[in-house]
């Protein structure tokens, strides 16, 4: 007579992942209250430096000369803490989420404010 747990073992070759086989298959849809990676809007930063304080990872760096902030998505938590107390709303969380990269230093993740006199648009790591 099998044992219990030969049952299960046999039960679950046979049974579908839980998992979504992404990227074979399009990305499960995603809730309202998820966290993607930060977006930062130059235009809205006043240089206050509270979401500098805030971040755990020290994701976010102040650049004194622009008087605005500089962000490693590489090293992001995607805790939101940043977004939760920027006064202007200058950051906040998207719903992307792909970031994978063999480079920890490819553009995607490095959000830095433009040169002074261009036009600058709200950015994100899906550039």
């Amino acid at each position: 007579m099998p044992t219990p747990i030969l049952k299960i073992i046999f039960t679950n070759l046979v049974k579908k992942p839980y998992t979504n086989l992404f990227p074979k298959t399009p990305p499960i849809p995603i809730g309202d209250r998820f966290r993607g990676l930060p977006v930062y809007d130059e235009n809205k930063c006043i240089g206050c430096r509270m979401c500098v304080t805030v971040c755990p990872t020290r994701t976010i760096i102040y650049i004194p000369e622009k008087k605005k902030v500089k962000m490693w998505v590489g090293r992001c938590l995607v805790c939101g803490l940043c977004a939760d107390v920027c006064p202007t709303k200058a950051i906040t969380m998207s719903k992307d989420f792909l970031l994978a990269t063999s480079d920890k230093y490819n553009e995607r993740l490095i959000i830095e404010p433009k040169q002074a006199g261009s036009e600058s648009k709200p950015q994100s790591s899906t550039q």
